[in-house]
């Protein structure tokens, strides 16, 4: 015998689609219309970054638009040090963070393309008093081109290697600090995981290959105009700039 659906039971159910349907439409529209149309203009592109800053409590950003005759528009906008209420200007350093990684990997291809080392080189090699343990070394040694393709196999830094943070520390000193972290858990090379202290041990190899802190290398070579403008390497001498805190 065919069952049918009392009407009201029909109407109930489209009732309830309905809503459902609304409920999901009006946050929708909402979302929408509370984007912001592209800016028209400088003025307009620095008020939105001003609104942005403001609504995720951000203190303070650097900006530039840069075409390929030049700089268009460079500028700081907020706070570079919220407590002694210093503003951020175009002079504002950053710290480069994990920028840092493309100047490593920027440094090693230099060093490879004079022939003073190469990619497939086993990181022993070059600087044996690098701490790791990679068990399968005879057979695929952890190579520089596993230290920039994160493909060591090593563990991402441990907390407690981010929490320490002591002025003055060198790049070895800082590699030595806590090595737990590096232990490949797989063949170096076959599989990509991301990992902080691939490119600090890469830098390390141009510091033992240059005979120059990791930061002057970068400092005198083609990088120079790019990492001195916008950012700071920590630990550089340079201190005619105010460096955001």
């Amino acid at each position: 015998m065919k069952r049918v659906m009392p009407r009201q039971v029909l109407e109930a159910g489209l009732t309830v689609l309905l809503l459902c349907f609304s409920a999901v439409a009006v946050p929708a529209q909402n979302k929408k219309e509370e984007t912001p149309k592209p800016a028209q203009s400088l003025t307009e592109l620095r008020q939105q970054l001003e609104k942005i800053l403001a609504d995720t409590h951000t203190p303070g950003m650097s900006i530039a638009i840069v075409h390929r005759d030049g700089p268009e528009w460079v500028a700081g906008l907020g706070k570079s040090n919220v407590a002694t209420n210093h503003a951020t200007t175009d002079e504002t350093l950053f710290r480069i963070g994990s920028t840092s990684k493309a100047f490593a990997s920027l440094s090693i291809l230099k060093l490879a393309g004079e022939g003073k080392l190469s990619l497939q080189d086993p990181v022993r090699k070059l600087a044996p008093d690098v701490w790791f343990e990679n068990r399968w070394e005879a057979t695929d040694p952890v190579r520089v081109v596993d230290l920039l393709e994160h493909t060591t196999g090593w563990d991402d830094m441990h907390l407690r290697e981010y929490a320490k943070d002591a002025k003055g520390m060198t790049l070895r000193e800082g590699l030595d600090y806590d090595h737990h972290s590096r232990i490949s858990r797989w063949r170096p090379g076959t599989r990509m995981s991301y990992c902080n202290s691939g490119p600090p041990v890469a830098a390390y190899i141009v510091e033992k290959i240059t005979g120059q802190r990791f930061e002057d290398y970068v400092t005198q070579n083609k990088q120079k105009k790019t990492a001195s403008t916008f950012s700071s390497i920590p630990n550089t001498n340079r201190k005619q700039k105010q460096p955001y805190k």
